[in-house]
């Protein structure tokens, strides 16, 4: 799949390229602000609607596939998604655990604000994070 050599063309014109993107924000600001919804799922959608519509401005169908698989498989966009997956998974262990809740309370009933919390909160994470 040697996507390198030949160039993506649209009906439309090069200008058709930023379609993708403007779909997406587009719809990220509806789902975001007129509908509500600010879960990592609301994402998904926006994402594919708008890669799809793209697909149907390409002049050769075939490789526009095979240069949105090539970019999805490329280390450079594969190691944020990764990261994601992990935070998520993470977050939900410190919210499941109660260990935020925890390290809230504690602090309120010390007395502690502004960047020691942050750092306190920090540090225990750490400490968790390397217990699971």
């Amino acid at each position: 799949m040697d996507v390198n050599n030949k160039k993506l063309e649209f009906y439309g014109g090069e200008w058709v390229s930023f379609l993708p993107f403007v779909i997406f924000l587009g719809m990220i600001i509806l789902t975001t602000f007129y509908f509500g919804s600010i879960s990592d799922g609301a994402l998904w959608v926006p994402a594919y609607t708008a890669l799809l519509i793209a697909f149907f401005f390409a002049k050769d169908k075939k490789h526009y596939a095979n240069t949105i698989i090539a970019g999805m498989a490329s280390k450079d966009a594969i190691v944020p998604v990764v990261c994601w997956i992990f935070a998520g998974v993470f977050s939900r262990i410190l919210r499941t655990s109660g260990l935020a809740n925890g390290i809230a309370g504690l602090a309120a009933s010390a007395g502690i604000k502004g960047t020691f919390f942050i750092v306190i909160s920090f540090i225990s994470s750490a400490v968790f994070a390397t217990a699971s």
